[in-house]
């Protein structure tokens, strides 16, 4: 049965997994941080050294409408969407319209005595590496061809973000340099060696859940070519972006909006 609350995971709804399957309940913590501090001397108080934001945990709970006495069909379903829910991915609800997170499945739906025909169900997801909701599409923006530009990009959301950015190498020679800052962070590199017309892409990987930076031009990695930070932090609003490069290039610059 579709009702208007619904929950998918990898794109795959919930509720078509099996026709009986209702969506009774959508929770998730709200945003839990801890803070690390060094007590200011000579005077009263202390400062923050370290913020850390705590893992995100969601609950979705759900009612099988199968008839008393068909222990089997109960139990199918049930195995249908330990299954679903098996190894976790990117969750969305509809309960936060146009937003994502990544999850870890962490506590599966018990398959206890079916003879409890009403039982509501639920499963625990955790969001640990990102404990954010961001935007489903990302916004971006793309700088004029030269070796040197400038511009901004505004972001939404409440809270940080990381950037990702695709250079392309329009000079007509081989580019050996680039500089690029976003909202103050700067990534340089040297010994690039990106051909005319190729691309050097600075973006992330899942790892355990984790994103986990990468700077490629095809396959190869050029991590190795790379000094100063690392990461693009971006921030809600107007963003600044500056760049130099050993010849003519194109840069174009894209982030999701983060919600706490």
């Amino acid at each position: 049965m579709i009702l208007s609350r619904r929950v998918s995971l990898n794109n795959v709804q919930l509720d078509s997994l099996d026709e009986r399957i209702i969506i009774s309940g959508f929770e998730e913590d709200e945003p839990n941080e801890n803070f690390r501090t060094a007590e200011l001397y000579f005077t009263a108080g202390s400062r923050v050294t370290n913020r850390h934001l705590n893992p995100k945990k969601i609950i979705v709970k759900f009612l099988l409408k199968v008839r008393k006495g068909n222990f089997a069909d109960r139990n199918t379903i049930l195995e249908k969407i330990t299954g679903w829910a098996n190894g976790g991915g990117t969750l969305k609800s509809t309960t936060r319209p146009n937003r994502q997170i990544t999850v870890t499945g962490t506590q599966k739906p018990k398959i206890s005595d079916p003879r409890k025909w009403d039982s509501e169900y639920q499963m625990t997801f955790e969001a640990i590496g990102k404990p954010f909701w961001e935007n489903t599409t990302a916004q971006s923006i793309t700088l004029t061809q030269d070796d040197e530009g400038s511009g901004t990009i505004t972001m939404d959301g409440n809270t940080w973000t990381v950037g990702e950015a695709t250079i392309q190498n329009k000079s007509g020679d081989t580019i050996n340099t680039l500089n690029l800052t976003i909202n103050g962070c700067t990534m340089s590199f040297t010994d690039l060696g990106l051909a005319n017309n190729g691309y050097l892409v600075i973006d992330h990987m899942l790892a355990d859940g984790v994103p986990v930076l990468r700077a490629r031009i095809g396959e190869s990695s050029r991590l190795a070519q790379k000094t100063g930070d690392d990461e693009f932090i971006l921030q809600p609003g107007d963003n600044a972006i500056g760049y130099t490069a050993g010849g003519d290039v194109i840069v174009s610059v894209s982030a999701k909006g983060r919600y706490l």
